[in-house]
């Protein structure tokens, strides 16, 4: 493989990559929006069986993998899904953003 092609190469896993974690995003904001509308009814965060429950209802499995939650107190939380060994995205419910963390 010459340069040029090992470039191109490079550049499309990337494009692909960043493809496949905006549309995780936008999938994981629907979980957001779900923990949300529990939080305004509950005035707590769920716990993580609540989580479970929470999307078991949107069609995913409880497993070890994602999505992942973390409750920090009956105000905040995190979700969070895997990027590449090392990295994830992180939405924190007290900014209310995605960020990139590792």
């Amino acid at each position: 493989m010459n340069l040029f092609t090992r470039i191109i190469f490079v550049l499309l896993l990337i494009g692909v990559t960043g493809c496949e974690t905006e549309t995780k995003i936008k999938e994981y904001d629907r979980i957001v929006k779900r923990i949300d509308i529990f939080l305004e009814s509950n005035k707590r965060t769920p716990t993580e069986q609540e989580f479970y429950e929470i999307i078991k209802h949107m069609g995913y499995l409880q497993s070890e993998s994602c999505p992942c939650y973390n409750k920090l107190s009956d105000k905040n939380y995190e979700l969070w899904f895997g990027l590449e060994l090392g990295n994830s995205m992180v939405y924190k419910s007290k900014t209310k953003k995605w960020s990139e963390e590792g």
